[in-house]
């Protein structure tokens, strides 16, 4: 077992390994440090998503909303502003929530393949799903004119200096989509819950990406990787998401 495995009591897969996930278009999950939030969220490239990858999350993640994690520029490209001034922010990881919106091309938003649609706009294209395999899906890039604004998917944007400076879920996402290749670096999250409504766990989370595949790295692991300071994680709370 690495100093990670230590640190958390089970073991890890490679951030390469991640990296290849995510280019595929596939979840990874991500662990916070046990000193910060201490929880594991499901992170996807936002631009791949589909209605049953949102499904999953909804009925597998089941944490408290899909949140979609961006650089300030492309925030500020789709015309998302923050939700609150930084001065009101009470949130106790200072998260920087973004305006809530929905694809302008849905009804309620709510479904599976509406809010997939929102995540993909957000990731920088539109994708119009079909259940029918024969109809071929139109994309293009993606515009603000494409969304309605407030909604039911949550846009959260990472500190202008990324992991060095914020220690997050937001961060890491971020900084994952870049690793693979993946422009705009924009990333779907949820935080995962256990069965019976608690932050999944270490062996928790370890036992979910076994169930289903999926590579499970950490925050720390991946600072540790790109040489990235990790002193700037806040202290230990229950969150919801990061």
């Amino acid at each position: 077992m690495d100093g990670f495995g230590d640190l958390y009591g089970v073991t890890f897969d490679t951030i390469e390994s991640a990296l290849d996930d995510l280019r595929a278009g596939k979840f990874v999950v991500v662990l916070d440090h046990p000193g910060r939030e201490g929880q594991g969220d499901l992170v996807a490239s936002a631009a791949a998503v589909t209605p049953e990858m949102v499904n999953f999350m909804l009925s597998q993640a089941r944490g408290s909303f899909i949140a979609v994690c961006m650089k300030e520029d492309q925030a500020d490209r789709m015309q998302l502003p923050l939700l609150v001034p930084p001065v009101h922010n009470a949130e106790s990881q200072k998260t920087c929530f973004r305006l809530t919106c929905d694809t302008a091309f849905g009804t309620t938003g709510c479904s599976a393949a509406e809010r997939a649609q929102t995540v993909n706009i957000l990731g920088g294209v539109i994708r119009h799903h079909s259940s029918d395999p024969n109809v071929r899906a139109v994309e293009r890039a993606s515009n603000p004119m494409d969304l309605v604004r407030p909604g039911h998917v949550v846009p959260i944007t990472a500190h202008p200096k990324g992991l060095a400076a914020r220690n997050g879920h937001t961060e890491a996402s971020c900084e994952l989509m870049r690793l693979a290749g993946i422009r705009p670096a924009v990333a779907v999250d949820m935080q995962i819950l256990s069965a019976d409504g608690r932050v999944a766990d270490a062996f928790e989370l370890r036992e979910f990406a076994n169930r289903f595949d999926l590579k499970l790295i950490s925050v720390p692991q991946l600072c540790e990787w790109l040489d990235v300071d990790q002193t700037t994680a806040a202290p230990a709370r229950v969150a919801a998401v990061s």
